[in-house]
């Protein structure tokens, strides 16, 4: 075990120097070699480092003002607010070979997204994949800072304080659940899908626990009574007779709400010792920050309140990667904050995820007096370079075109220098098993858009690390018809005959000082429009829609006794073209197809090494089809 014992002459120095926040411990568990057969190119061999870091948090630093209760953490004797996480560091064992570039994932729901995303890893027996980043020479670098993800399961967890009054009281609160049965149940958990309950209810017979039923989003709540509910002895759930096809939501009671702002805090701390420290066991000139949906969320809710600039206040991210977030941001800085809840079209309702400001563009809001921006608060100085990606599920289910449309009127919002929008067209919330069985003509959505994310993630790193600009932007614009209200959408007949188009997802203006929240109205976002083949027309455009042998639809419908109308969330399906318009036979496919994969190497958009891992799906759905 090692220890990096001087990092507590770190922290006295900074107490001398405006007590700036940093990390004041870091113990290395486990260091070894990355032995396995992974091609790292001119870097030399990988070592793997596990441990555990502890931050110090100075209430009174001005860039720590935004984090919510901070002041009701317990301090230590020099006046600092602690918090633990674990780590894990991926980077070239010779100092020497290190390119001096950090990838820093914030890990989704404590897991490792980057190794499967972008070098094809999967499994105990191909762990680290094809070492696309490590032939980068990229230093990788994961820190917990979610902290309602529990220990175990290789996860990256986070240890902040309680918050509590200033003579040690417990706070106490009003806290939200809410569930949507497609079956009747006895037992409801308070925690978010199998995360635990993270918020226990307190005093049980207090007449401010409420639980109320409604048959959609936006019905009317009517009032269980509580002879028919009660808490479990732990206060983790709550039992009863629960009917099928209602949205349960429940407002209760708790205590000793975590500091969970210190998260983002973490990240930013974690990145800026990595980059500014020079004792760190893994020092870096540049970061990028990376995260998928929720994280992604959580750089934008980062960028929002300007966590980019640290305690010396110095920029953080060189680079961001924000995948799948669509408009969101997120539960991540508030008193009681549920990260994981997320606020999907059929889930985890009203929770603060779609809320203004949508768009780097500043715009009023919807009192038409205060623009803002996303990183409006922000000198442009400390403005990462900016590479967002999101499917055509987030246009549907997360209110994405927001990002850079505006509110309003859905007109065309310009887009910072620095920022690039790629529009992955066809796609799902993320990618399914490929294969599969049609059903009658329509299957699950499974296109293969991670080769996409593997090109854009080497533009990203070489216009961080060379300034070399990557591909203009790709996405729907109202200006070319392209982006459009979800009724234009025109769907061929073969599509509408098969389902109706649902109502996308719609982001809300609302009150939150009430719980459940007090609605002001929405905001239904343009969705993308389609091509005569039911596929979307702009943005990145794989083979699969370019020659096509499905309609790539990037939504569809929940099954069950709730709303069965509503949107599933994440997932969406595909549809077999007739059979005059595909390609007379497989040969022919295959060449049409392999032309436009080069297409997209040559626009910077595909990996040439990638072409054939387009191809085999191409090949499969060929044959499904047949």
């Amino acid at each position: 075990m090692i220890r990096i014992a001087c990092l507590s002459f770190f922290l006295f120095a900074s107490l001398i120097n405006g007590a700036q926040s940093r990390v004041i411990d870091l113990v290395i568990e486990k260091r070894s070699e990355i032995s396995l057969e992974v091609p790292t190119g001119s870097y030399g061999p990988y070592e793997r480092l596990e441990g555990v870091v502890r931050f110090s948090f100075d209430p009174q630093n001005p860039q720590n003002a935004q984090i919510a209760d901070l002041e009701y953490g317990v301090q230590n004797s020099h006046g600092q607010v602690e918090a633990r996480a674990n780590f894990v560091i991926l980077q070239p064992a010779d100092p020497q070979k290190r390119r001096g570039i950090a990838w820093l994932e914030v890990s989704n729901r404590g897991r490792m997204a980057s190794l499967r995303y972008f070098q094809g890893a999967g499994g105990a027996d191909n762990p680290y994949g094809d070492g696309l980043f490590f032939r980068q020479g990229l230093t990788l670098i994961w820190v917990g800072w979610q902290f309602d993800v529990p220990k175990g399961e290789g996860r990256l967890w986070f240890r902040p304080p309680v918050a509590r009054q200033k003579d040690g009281a417990p706070i106490e609160g009003l806290v939200r659940s809410d569930w949507v049965l497609d079956d009747a149940q006895t037992e409801l958990s308070l925690g978010h899908r199998t995360l635990p309950t993270i918020y226990r209810a307190v005093d049980f017979s207090s007449a401010e626990h409420r639980l109320t039923r409604r048959s959609g989003r936006d019905a009317v709540r009517e009032i269980v009574a509580r002879d028919q509910w009660s808490f479990s002895a732990d206060g983790r759930m709550i039992t009863g007779a629960f009917d099928a096809g209602y949205i349960y939501e429940l407002v209760y009671k708790s205590s000793h709400p975590r500091l969970v702002g210190l998260g983002l805090a973490a990240v930013r701390d974690m990145a800026s010792f990595a980059k500014y420290d020079r004792e760190t066991p893994f020092h870096v000139e540049k970061v990028i920050g990376f995260g998928v949906s929720q994280t992604g969320r959580f750089l934008r809710h980062f960028l929002h309140q300007g966590f980019n600039i640290d305690e010396a206040e110095r920029t953080v991210f060189d680079g961001v990667f924000i995948h799948t977030a669509g408009a969101g941001r997120g539960s991540f800085n508030h008193r009681f904050a549920q990260p994981s809840r997320d606020a999907h079209p059929y889930s985890a309702f009203f929770y603060p995820t779609d809320v203004f400001p949508f768009s780097t563009f500043a715009l009023p809001d919807q009192n038409g007096e205060r623009e803002t921006a996303l990183m409006g608060s922000v000198a442009p100085e400390s403005h990462p370079k900016m590479m967002v990606t999101n499917t055509g599920y987030e246009y549907w289910g997360r209110a994405a075109a927001l990002i850079h449309s505006d509110w309003r009127d859905g007109r065309d919002s310009p887009l910072l220098p620095n920022e690039r929008i790629y529009h992955i067209a066809g796609g799902q919330h993320y990618v399914g098993r490929q294969g599969g069985v049609l059903e009658g003509r329509e299957g699950a959505n499974s296109l293969n858009f991670l080769p996409v994310l593997r090109a854009l993630s080497i533009r990203l790193v070489n216009w961080v690390g060379n300034d070399v600009e990557p591909p203009e932007s790709r996405y729907p614009r109202q200006s070319d018809g392209s982006l459009v209200k979800r009724h234009a959408v025109a769907y061929p007949d073969w599509i509408r005959q098969a389902v109706s188009i649902p109502k996308p997802h719609t982001a809300y203006w609302s009150d939150r000082s009430t719980q459940p929240p007090t609605i002001l109205g929405e905001i239904e976002p343009l969705v993308p429009q389609v091509d005569d083949l039911g596929n979307e027309v702009a943005g990145v455009r794989l083979p699969q829609l370019q020659v096509p042998v499905f309609s790539f639809i990037p939504w569809s419908k929940r099954e069950g006794r709730a709303s069965p109308e509503a949107l599933r969330d994440f997932e969406g399906h595909i549809v077999a073209l007739p059979d005059d318009l595909i390609p007379a036979s497989k040969s022919e496919f295959m060449r049409q197809s392999r032309e436009e994969a080069q297409n997209l190497v040559d626009d910077g958009l595909l990996l040439s090494q990638d072409i054939e891992k387009i191809l085999s799906q191409q090949s499969e759905y060929w044959d499904l089809r047949q």
